[in-house]
């Protein structure tokens, strides 16, 4: 199943990729090779196999956020005791950062 120029643009701008035609010649042979490597999967007998998302086992830990007061093991300080440490400006009882954007 040999990709046309054309399904590559179209792939392309599905994927919101500006492709010049010199990459549409590089990446449509690429493109093809993938999507026969996966026409192979189909080649494998999965009649009793059960739907799988999850292979490793792994499951999300969770913990209730939980406010420590002092005296509490997990306290470790005031916030207040924060804000003295800072020689950054403090707004509205938060220290003040530079914007990432």
């Amino acid at each position: 199943m040999k990709l046309t120029d054309e399904e590559i643009r179209k792939i392309a701008l599905l994927a919101r990729l500006g492709l010049s035609d010199e990459e549409v010649k590089k990446f449509g042979p690429q493109m093809t090779h993938i999507l026969e490597y996966v026409e192979k999967l189909s080649e494998v007998k999965t009649d009793n196999v059960e739907p799988t998302a999850q292979v490793t086992g792994l499951t999300n830990v969770k913990r209730h956020d939980k406010v420590a007061k002092k005296g509490d093991p997990e306290y470790l300080c005031d916030p207040k005791e924060l804000l003295e440490c800072t020689t950054m400006p403090i707004e509205r009882d938060q220290i003040k950062v530079k914007s990432v954007f």
